[in-house]
C-alpha cells in the first residue's frame, strides 16, 4: 500500500504540533507549511518536507498540495479578528461584527469558523440579522456544508 501524504498548515501552534506528531506516528508522510522554519526544529524527526510560505500570500504557496492526499489546517490567523467580532457583538455593534466575520470566512483554510458561527451561543445576538444569515448561507454553499 502506498504511503499517504499529509500537509499540515499551522504546524507551529499547539494543535498543529500535535497533528504533525500524530500524523507521523500513524504512518503518514508529512509536509508542513510554516512562515518560520526555526520554530519547527524540535519536530524535525516528524517532518518529511518543510514548505516555507504564508497562507495569506497565494504566490508563496504555489504547488504546496502537489502529491498531497490530505490537508490539515491548524492555521490561526483569523482568531484575533473573530475575537474582535465577538467584542462587537457584546457591545451591540452588529454590522461591525459581520464586516469582520465576512473577512474571517473569506480566508482560505479556515473551515472551522463557519461551523463555529452556526453552533456557538456566543453569536446568538446575530441569529436574526439578515446579513449574518446571508453570510452563513453563502459560506455553507461554498463549502458544501
Amino acid at each position: 500500500m502506498e504511503e499517504k501524504r499529509v500537509l499540515v498548515a499551522g504546524a507551529t501552534g499547539y494543535l498543529g504540533q500535535y497533528m504533525v506528531k500524530e500524523s507521523k506516528k500513524q504512518g503518514y508522510w508529512v509536509r508542513v507549511l510554516t512562515r518560520d522554519p526555526k520554530k519547527l526544529t524540535h519536530l524535525d524527526e516528524y517532518i518529511d518536507d518543510l514548505f516555507v510560505g504564508e497562507v495569506t500570500n497565494p504566490d508563496s504557496i504555489t504547488g504546496i498540495c502537489e502529491d498531497i492526499d490530505f490537508v490539515v489546517s491548524a492555521v490561526g490567523i483569523t482568531r484575533k479578528k473573530r475575537d474582535l467580532a465577538l467584542v462587537y457583538v457584546m457591545t451591540g455593534e452588529y454590522d461591525a461584527a459581520i464586516d469582520l466575520l465576512e473577512h474571517v470566512l473569506s480566508v482560505p483554510f479556515d473551515l472551522g469558523s463557519g461551523i463555529t458561527l452556526r453552533i456557538s451561543p456566543a453569536w446568538d445576538p446575530l441569529r436574526d440579522h439578515p446579513r449574518f444569515q446571508a453570510l452563513l448561507e453563502k459560506y455553507e454553499k461554498e463549502h458544501g456544508i
